[in-house]
C-alpha cells in the first residue's frame, strides 16, 4: 500500500501536482491498464470517436465508468450493433447532430458509410445492458481463421505483449 501511495505522489507530481483528471482517446485502453490507473488513485476517463463524428461519441465520466469500456454515448448520440456474430460482437452504428453529412465530393465513399441516418464506423464493438460500449478491434482488421472464429489483431497484440521480453 505504501508503495502505491509513493508511486501515486511521484505520478501526480510530474503533472505538477493539481492533476485532477487524465483523458485516453484513440484506441480503447486494455482493462487491466484501465484498472491499474484507478489502483494507482489515477482519475482517468476514457473517450470514444472518430473525425467524421466531430470527433466523441463516447465518454466516461466519474458517475457512469467500467473497466474495458469507452464508456456510454454522449447525449443525443444513439448507437446500436449490427451483423452480431455468435461471439455478440459486431459492428458499431452510430447516430446523432454530431455525424457528418458527408465526405467532400466522394459520394461514393459517403454511401458506404451513412445508410438512412446511422454512421459506420467500421469498429467492432459489444453493448451490455448497462449502455456500456466494449470496442473489440476494426471490422477491416479481423482474421477469420477456417473454423469460422474471428480473430481481432489487437488481442493478439495484447497477449503478445505479456510474453516476457516483447
Amino acid at each position: 500500500m505504501e508503495e502505491k501511495r509513493m508511486v501515486f505522489k511521484e505520478i501526480h507530481e510530474v503533472f505538477g501536482g493539481r492533476m485532477k483528471l487524465m483523458l485516453s482517446g484513440a484506441a480503447a485502453l486494455n482493462k487491466e491498464v484501465a484498472e491499474g490507473f484507478f489502483n494507482f488513485g489515477i482519475n482517468l476517463a476514457q473517450g470514444y470517436g472518430l473525425t467524421e463524428t466531430s470527433p466523441v461519441l463516447t465518454v466516461e465520466t466519474n458517475k457512469y465508468r467500467k473497466a474495458g469500456s469507452v464508456g456510454k454515448t454522449i447525449p443525443h448520440v444513439e448507437a446500436k450493433i449490427i451483423d452480431i456474430n455468435k461471439e455478440g460482437i459486431g459492428e458499431l452504428v452510430v447516430k446523432g447532430p454530431n455525424i457528418m453529412l458527408g465526405y467532400y465530393e466522394d459520394e461514393k465513399a459517403t454511401n458506404e458509410v451513412l445508410k438512412d441516418g446511422w454512421f459506420y464506423t467500421g469498429d467492432l464493438a459489444t453493448i451490455d445492458d448497462e449502455g456500456y460500449i466494449f470496442i473489440c478491434g476494426r471490422k477491416k482488421n479481423v482474421i477469420v481463421l477456417k473454423n469460422g472464429k474471428n480473430i481481432f489483431p489487437e488481442e493478439m497484440e495484447c497477449l503478445v505483449n505479456k510474453i516476457e521480453g516483447v
